[in-house]
């Protein structure tokens, strides 16, 4: 008997469709021309001054010890001496993405997920903080989970808030 080879085409063509299908859901706020924390889409404002005023700090997902400062609203000086929104201590310091970010939006009034990418970063680096709104979210506070590293030198910072903070329209 013949071994039926499997189709790589379609696997990957059926993986491109849904790549597709997921980046579809989502908009592209204009980032406001003075603050890099407020963006505008659809007749709602987003302005995140208010969870980012200071710089968080958060660690890598168990069991490295790496140390990142978030600080997406202002430039934060990395020991490195670069101005970066997030900055990584693991051998040496690192700019993971400068504050000059790209935002994509999933549409939703309620239950609303903003994902912010910070490229630029020392060495290919860039961040992603991914913004989850939650009505179950029991704190008043933000709270910043683990960093993972997917893809390779890619900073997924996942947050969660009870709401995701509106400003009044017109943004700017």
């Amino acid at each position: 008997k013949k071994k039926k080879k499997k189709n790589n085409f379609t696997m990957q063509s059926a993986a491109l469709v849904l790549a597709s299908l997921a980046l579809a859901a989502a908009y592209q706020p204009q980032v406001s021309p003075h603050s890099p924390c407020v963006a505008a889409v659809n007749g709602t404002c987003f302005d995140l001054t208010s969870i980012f005023h200071e710089v968080v700090v958060t660690k890598h997902m168990p069991p490295t010890e790496w140390t990142y400062w978030v600080s997406p609203c202002k430039p934060y000086k990395c020991p490195n001496g670069e101005q970066t929104a997030v900055c990584q201590q693991s051998d040496q310091y690192y700019s993971c993405g400068k504050t000059e970010p790209l935002w994509l939006y999933n549409g939703k009034y309620e239950g609303a997920e903003l994902s912010i990418i910070y490229p630029g970063g020392d060495t290919w680096r860039n961040s992603v903080i991914t913004i989850v709104e939650d009505p179950n979210h029991n704190s008043s506070t933000p709270t910043v989970g683990y960093v993972t590293e997917e893809p390779y030198l890619q900073y997924n910072i996942p947050i969660t808030v009870r709401q995701i903070p509106r400003a009044q329209w017109p943004c700017w």
